[in-house]
């Protein structure tokens, strides 16, 4: 068992894999007594390694459950929360087989356990609310940090008038144990209040201080007691206030004052109680948050991003590269687990290129910097282009669209929108054109036109592994170009894995994707199956003989600025490589001495400067070829998703045309979760299957395949058979 220490809020992270047990059971009971806690309040993260394999052995593989993080207020929360933890980790195990290929749970591996500084605010004295509402009694407590006290009492002794008033709750206020809190109450002590004095408290808080359907649990309580009380947490600058939420059914009434039952850990309401008992049953055995459904009459999932198929004009590819520092640490304890560090990492350098479709916007070029501020420049530089070219959009932005006599015969003689495919209802029809040429496109709906024009204001900005690498590094800078209009927005599977980072508003944004999402190989291997390269073509003017391929780097040996210095290629033993434990071959070695000759290198700084342009120029032309192949055969620009999966579902949304309706019951939705059931399932039968027709080298003349006539015969019986075994689509409802 190993930990290290971190900055910022990280406590420790403590990793534990000296555990030996098979039972998951006896494995996480066991485990509690490893996890050593010495200080409260905090905040931790649970993250399991399980391996799995195959039911004949044949594969084995890793995975990780990651709890979400908790708040760990007490020890007696703390248990709490880890007496939830098997019932969760269990259930993902069932929910990874079902959608595994028949793997079977072997084991846990190890536990990662992270503790995390939390700083808790506490509530003090009297807010204004920002609107206005009958079912909130706020005490204008203004010369004392007692309002969690005194909307406690609000409560328990309500007031026939003056609700408002402190004195109304002066003579009640030793009713309330309050011996070992501390003013201003904060959440953490709130279990203690309940215990004292046999209540059940909840806490609300709103997103956006002016509207109260913003509202969101932050504490909900497990304690059963006939006294339930309900409070609404509100900020206010740096202070912070408890108010008193009468009859939460009633505050949470829609603007038709059509009043529900409405269940404090999802906030969904019922129409009717018996409904909300049975709901609740099943609700409280997952963690509060607010459950936003779809809306009857807008719950059907279809294909509907047309716009998709217009290529996107401006697009950046991008890398870093970064110092390999050594690291010293004390020789670690043999007969014990540990995390050895090796070396740290810091971005000495970025490369940008800007892929432009309209070079009298902006014109396509490439961008770097050496220094060890290069991420701020780079923020910095990415920044100044976005503006630049959103700023050129609107100064060109052709607001009418240029038609000539045919176009215009063709516009009035449409009778359906050519981008959705749907009729024109009255009043709705427009010319959609491309907003930076004027060229007409065609007869559009209002809604599609709308959408076009907002996506051209989109500018994916790639590095390839930039969720594991590069994004780490961007965050922080990014968020000092947050104002009141432009807002950073994270989209990640996990505290460390982002899939993309938005900067803008929801009319125009940058958004940091990662290449790797949609070519799952690294830059070596995707060079290599590329036959042209027309970006790196055209910036080395047709001198990439050499380019052609990703080059070498010695890694490890770039420790310091200093090292650019060198008037030669570092010796072969220089590019050795710690974490593959090999070095390159003499013949790459040899490469890479031609790159430096041919390119007239003077020192390292001047391979470096090639090298990262290369990686750059190669990420550009692999994602243009990309690009170009699925706009071809799938009419979809793919820098409008996050990933292959996310692209391969809009395929499959827009070839099959299917409408499905979506659940609109949050029972119904917790009863399917509830049933997922993991196991051993095959697809179409056979697991292996070989091509064989004219072109493959089995092929034998003797034998025949079906011709086309044969084909469309097979797939309009599966189609036949497919309608007869329906899988229910629509019209959900229990029996």
């Amino acid at each position: 068992m190993g930990s290290k220490k971190s900055f910022k809020d990280l406590i420790t992270e403590t990793t534990i894999d000296d555990i030996e047990e098979i039972n998951a059971t006896k494995y996480i009971n066991l485990l509690k007594d490893k996890i050593v806690i010495n200080q409260f309040p905090l905040k931790i993260k649970i993250i399991i390694t399980s391996e799995f394999t195959t039911p004949m052995a044949f594969d084995r593989i890793e995975s990780h459950y990651s709890h979400p993080v908790e708040v760990v207020l007490t020890q007696n929360q703390f248990i709490y929360i880890y007496n939830n933890l098997l019932d969760k980790f269990k259930a993902w195990v069932d929910k990874f087989q079902e959608r595994g290929s028949g793997f079977v749970f072997d084991g846990i591996k190890s536990v990662k356990v992270k503790l995390y500084k939390y700083e808790y605010q506490r509530a003090s004295s009297y807010i204004p609310l920002q609107f206005k509402s009958s079912n909130i009694i706020n005490v204008q407590n203004k010369k004392d940090n007692k309002c969690f006290l005194w909307s406690i009492l609000a409560s328990l002794f309500p007031a026939n008038k003056d609700k408002q008033r402190v004195t109304k709750y002066k003579e009640y206020e030793n009713e309330i144990n309050m011996k070992g809190i501390e003013y201003p109450v904060s959440i953490k002590d709130i279990p203690k209040v309940e215990k004292q004095n046999n209540l059940s408290i909840n806490v609300f808080a709103l997103e956006d201080q002016t509207n109260k359907q913003s509202l969101h649990p932050v504490y909900i309580s497990n304690v059963e007691s006939k006294n339930v009380i309900d409070l609404l947490y509100i900020e206010s600058n740096e202070n912070t206030h408890y108010c008193l939420i009468k009859d939460l059914n009633s505050f949470m009434c829609d603007k038709n004052r059509n009043k529900s039952f409405i269940c404090r850990n999802c906030l969904q309401g019922f129409q009717r109680e018996e409904t909300l008992i049975k709901h609740k049953k099943i609700c409280y055995d997952n963690e509060h948050c607010k459950t936003i459904m779809p809306k009857p009459g807008k719950n059907i999932l279809k294909f509907n991003n047309h716009h998709f198929k217009n290529r996107l004009p401006f697009v950046i590819y991008c890398d870093f590269e970064a110092y390999n520092i050594p690291m010293q640490s004390c020789t670690p304890d043999p007969n014990k687990s540990y995390i050895k560090p090796i070396s740290k990492q810091e971005i000495n350098s970025y490369g940008m290129y800007v892929h432009s479709d309209y070079p009298e916007i902006y014109k396509p070029q490439y961008f770097s910097y050496v220094g060890d501020d290069a991420v701020e420049k780079y923020v910095e530089k990415v920044m100044k282009i976005y503006k630049e070219i959103t700023y050129k959009i609107y100064l060109n932005e052709k607001k009418k669209p240029i038609l000539n006599n045919h176009e215009e015969d063709e516009f009035q003689e449409a009778t359906g929108c050519y981008i959705c495919g749907e009729e024109f209802k009255e009043s709705e029809k427009v010319r959609e054109h491309n907003h930076l040429s004027g060229k007409y496109r065609g007869a559009a709906c209002q809604s599609c036109n709308t959408k076009e024009g907002k996506a051209t204001k989109l500018i994916p900005v790639f590095f390839h592994n930039g969720s594991n690498y590069d994004f780490h590094f961007l965050i922080e800078e990014l968020m000092k170009y947050e104002d009141e209009y432009n807002k950073v927005k994270l989209l990640s599977k996990n505290s460390e894995n982002y899939i993309s980072i938005d900067y803008g508003s929801n009319y125009k944004k940058l958004r940091f994707l990662d290449s790797y999402r949609f070519m799952l190989k690294g830059l070596s291997d995707i060079a290599k199956s590329m036959d042209e390269f027309p970006i790196l073509e055209k910036e080395f003017k047709g001198n990439i003989a050499l380019l052609k391929q990703k080059g070498f780097y010695p890694y490890e040996y770039i420790d310091s600025i200093k090292k650019f210095e060198d008037k030669k290629l570092p010796e072969i033993e220089k590019f050795y490589s710690k974490l593959k434990k090999e070095t390159i071959t003499k013949e790459e070695y040899k490469h890479a001495q031609r790159v430096w000759e041919h390119y007239n290198c003077k020192t390292l700084l001047d391979y470096h400067n090639l090298y990262l342009k290369t990686d750059v120029l190669i990420l550009a032309d692999a994602l243009k070829n990309l690009e170009n192949s699925f706009i071809k055969y799938h009419e979809i620009d793919p820098c409008y998703c996050y990933s292959a999966p996310g692209f391969t579902w809009q395929c499959g949304l827009k070839y099959t045309e299917i409408k499905l309706e979506l659940l609109t019951d949050v029972d119904m939705l917790q009863m399917f979760e509830k049933g997922i059931r993991g196991g051993f399932s095959g697809v179409l039968g056979p697991r292996h299957v070989k091509a064989f027709n004219k072109y493959t080298s089995n092929y034998n003349k003797d034998y025949r395949i079906i011709d086309e006539h044969e084909k469309k015969e097979c797939l309009k019986r599966l189609k036949e058979e497919k309608n007869l075994n329906k899988f229910f689509e629509e019209n959900f409802c229990y029996i």
